[in-house]
């Protein structure tokens, strides 16, 4: 049991730091002069992968508008969803983080 948990532990951890590669690869190809933001709120996601845009603004820095605008970046590169369906006080969930310790 020790020795499955060890390689299930160490194969999350490949997959994690692969989803790390491939969004950054994204975020640089895609956002221009909001890379940088990009780079701190994926950053953030690994820290708290369940966030509203509020918190958005705490990770980066940023006002509400300009958070508002990575959020939807991210959620046009597929790297947020929103679980809500409101139009305020919406919640984003980086599910595909999430997803691989749901398995």
């Amino acid at each position: 049991g020790v020795i499955q948990t060890s390689e299930n532990g160490v194969k999350t951890l490949k997959e994690i730091a692969d989803l790390k590669k491939n969004i950054e690869k994204e975020i640089m190809e895609s956002l221009g002069k909001r890379t940088k933001n990009g780079y701190t709120l994926l950053n953030g996601l690994f820290h708290k992968p369940v966030l509203t845009s509020k918190d958005v603004q705490l990770i980066t820095d940023l006002t509400p508008k300009a958070s508002n605008d990575l959020i939807q970046a991210f959620m046009d590169l597929h790297i947020l969803k929103e679980k809500t369906g409101y139009s305020r006080n919406r919640i984003f969930v980086f599910d595909d983080y999430i997803k691989l310790f749901n398995r």
